[in-house]
């Protein structure tokens, strides 16, 4: 009887999860974006597509000796949009290629340390230089959606003893300076935003001086060259830990709550008035979720070009909610997860990365003397 009981509660469990949530794990359709052989003596590294569909291969030399953070040296091709080789460039030592700007300028990073960035160049798809920022140190890296301001923006604990520093790129100066913050008293009075240290959220708009800021549990739209707040959200929900704008409309915003039971979550926010349009919200308990979603950290979400949030984990899943327009909100009854299957790993058994640019998902497929960039196609059967 017992055995019967736990086999149906089984079953009724599972017809529960499936009603909610629609998975799908067909076969993923994808093409060739872009082909090329690897160099002789070279170890694919790293891709990138710029809004105007530049690519760019990053390599760097094969070499056996163990624990050896750098390469001797490097290369970068740039190719146009037609798959032409436009820029062949040897990099130094201790050179990178940091990827595209959002508006399509090359960025190279410097430094002795891998983990701590010394300087970032500016570079025209020719090659030549247009200017440099030093200093960046471990603060990170933002760009508004077009691409005309970038922030070195101190998070975390960071930002109890660094500046953020906000920098035109177009001539590369700074235009804004924000110095280490002070918590003290801050958040004393929101028992959500316990246990949290330092500026969770530094987004530069781009434009009329703009910015959203994040610090503890709330979110607030502010101008470099005024005092106070356009807007403000006081308890977006729990401790704010990551940002970033998925267009220039909409920002997403995660969070967490850490006590008694840890709960993460994300908001899409129209940022230009400060509503939450849309909350996703998971608790783990035994440190196990309980609702099938995908990590919610906003660094992995994406619109795609039916505006759809698009969750691009690191082990090959993805995870779609579909937009309606009548709503204009997101479904989370409706959301499927797709499983990449077999685009998952390449044939040299390393887990790809996927890259969303301008609303389609690419990624790097390696063979031992090719790099094939591929483009799934079959995004749309996800959400029939």
């Amino acid at each position: 009887m017992k055995k019967n009981y736990l086999k149906l509660s089984v079953i009724v469990g599972f017809l529960i999860l499936t009603t909610r949530y629609t998975f799908s794990q067909e076969p993923v359709q994808v093409g060739v974006a872009f082909e090329k052989k690897v160099p002789f003596g070279m170890i694919f590294k790293k891709f990138d597509i710029s809004s105007s569909g530049h690519r760019a291969l990053f390599y760097i030399e094969h070499s056996d000796e163990i624990n050896k953070f750098w390469p001797d040296w490097s290369k970068l091709e740039i190719y146009d949009p037609d798959n032409r080789l436009i820029l062949e460039k040897v990099l130094e030592r201790d050179c990178s290629f940091h990827g595209f700007s959002p508006d399509g300028k090359i960025i190279l990073s410097y430094g002795d340390d891998p983990m701590v960035i010394g300087a970032l160049q500016f570079l025209t798809l020719g090659g030549a230089e247009l200017f440099k920022i030093d200093g960046v140190g471990d603060r990170r890296i933002i760009f508004d959606p077009t691409g005309k301001e970038l922030a070195l923006a101190a998070l975390g604990c960071n930002g109890l003893y660094e500046d953020t520093v906000v920098y035109d790129t177009k001539t590369g100066k700074e235009k804004f300076r924000q110095g280490p913050i002070k918590l003290s008293g801050l958040n004393a009075k929101n028992p959500k935003a316990t246990g949290f240290i330092g500026l969770g959220l530094f987004l530069p708009v781009g434009e009329d001086n703009l910015y959203l800021y994040g610090v503890g549990a709330s979110l607030f739209l502010k101008k470099y060259d005024e005092s106070g707040q356009k807007w403000s959200i006081k308890d977006i929900g729990g401790n704010i830990s990551h940002g970033k704008f998925l267009d220039e409309e909409y920002a997403a915003v995660s969070y967490y709550v850490p006590d008694p039971e840890y709960k993460e979550g994300l908001v899409v926010v129209d940022w230009k008035n400060g509503q939450i349009v849309f909350r996703l919200e998971n608790k783990r308990i035994n440190d196990k979720k309980q609702k099938r979603l995908p990590s919610l950290v906003a660094d992995s979400v994406h619109f795609d070009k039916e505006k759809n949030l698009v969750f691009l984990n690191e082990d090959g899943e993805i995870f779609i909610l579909p937009f309606e327009k009548e709503s204009r909100s997101w479904q989370e009854k409706k959301i499927r997860n797709y499983l990449a299957g077999m685009v998952s790993k390449s044939s040299m058994g390393k887990m790809k990365r996927f890259k969303m640019v301008s609303g389609e998902i690419y990624f790097s497929d390696e063979e031992p003397d090719r790099i094939i960039i591929r483009k799934i196609k079959s995004l749309k059967k996800v959400l029939e």
